[in-house]
């Protein structure tokens, strides 16, 4: 299979995925899960692991997922590409850090966190600076998993100011 079927390939089972992720496991009246060699799997991390063992391929899928115009298929791909972890998606998700949604941006710099490239640093500080709560305090942790002494005097002059 040349790569860009393969690549082609992986988008639709991305998108696959992540349409019966939305359309299950975000329903929380139902609760679904896999039995596999004895032991239950929430299928949520059934889903994650997929998209993990795929690898690369779907990092293009998932990047353009970042702007749907769906909120919750705009976190879940944040949440896969942190999941995945590969500096490739840094760009994507710098962008989709002025996403209008606060869980997105949350998950955003959740993801930046994971993946610790340290291209992610300034706009990381500046997410110190968000008006969400949850997205300042993400972007707190993700600059400690980054470690960057660059952001050392933005978190210190934001414990002291503080912005509740």
């Amino acid at each position: 299979m040349n790569q860009s079927a393969l690549i082609l390939f992986g988008g639709g089972i991305v998108i696959l995925l992540i349409f019966f992720l939305f359309t299950v496991i975000q329903d929380k009246r139902k609760k679904v899960n896999f039995k596999y060699d004895g032991e239950n799997f929430d299928i949520q991390n059934t889903i994650a692991a997929a998209l993990y063992k795929i690898g690369q391929p779907v990092i293009t899928p998932l990047t353009k997922a970042l702007n749907d115009k769906d909120k919750k298929v705009r976190v879940n791909a944040a949440l896969a590409l942190a999941n995945i972890r590969d500096v490739s998606a840094i760009a994507p998700l710098l962008e989709a850090l002025n996403d209008k949604e606060p869980e997105v941006r949350k998950k955003v710099v959740e993801a930046l966190g994971k993946i610790g490239d340290k291209r992610a640093v300034n706009a990381l500080i500046d997410r110190l600076k968000d008006e969400d709560y949850d997205v300042r305090l993400s972007a707190a942790e993700a600059l400690g998993e980054i470690g960057d002494t660059q952001a050392i005097d933005p978190l210190i002059d934001l414990m002291k100011n503080g912005r509740d």
